[in-house]
């Protein structure tokens, strides 16, 4: 008899639990919400060649030779929501599937709140890989924006790339 719990129980699941990481940034909303929100802020501190279009609602991001794998990648989705210095989400295509991520943000005494999750995840194998590779990839994710809105440090200039 298979067991019912771990790794076999998720094959029994509609979708996969949402990814979720919080962090706190020493920087006002209104410019986290701004570097969510725009290309320019995109491209300062993750990718390399976004366009966001708030009015149309589509997004592309786009990363050529970055990181530690010097990786290129192109993610294209509609933006779902955008309601100013609260949420930002949107969707793309993660592995063989569709996730919505988003980003939920308030105000702190010190700065900005900022929850990101991304559901949507199924319940297969491949599903459950490309969810533990990408919850990863968040939490570094939130690491990259509060060193750029803080201290103003990309990956790209610690660290001499272009």
């Amino acid at each position: 008899m298979p067991p019912t719990s771990g790794i076999f129980v998720y094959k029994t699941m509609k979708r996969l639990p949402s990814i979720k990481h919080v962090a706190f940034i020493k920087a006002p909303i209104s410019k986290v919400y701004e570097t969510l929100t725009t290309a320019k802020g995109w491209d300062s501190w993750f990718t390399n060649g976004t366009t966001l279009n708030l009015e149309e609602k589509r997004l592309e991001f786009i990363w050529t030779l970055d990181g530690p794998y010097k990786a290129n990648g192109k993610e294209t989705g509609p933006i779902v929501s955008a309601i100013p210095n609260k949420e930002f989400s949107f969707i793309w295509h993660e592995g063989v599937h569709d996730t919505t991520v988003k980003f939920v943000l308030d105000t702190t005494e010190e700065g900005t709140k900022i929850i990101v999750t991304e559901a949507g995840y199924s319940p297969t194998d491949e599903g459950m890989w490309q969810m533990l590779e990408c919850a990863c990839g968040w939490g570094e994710a939130l690491t990259l924006l509060k060193f750029y809105l803080e201290h103003g440090i990309t990956y790209r200039t610690a660290f001499n790339l272009t």
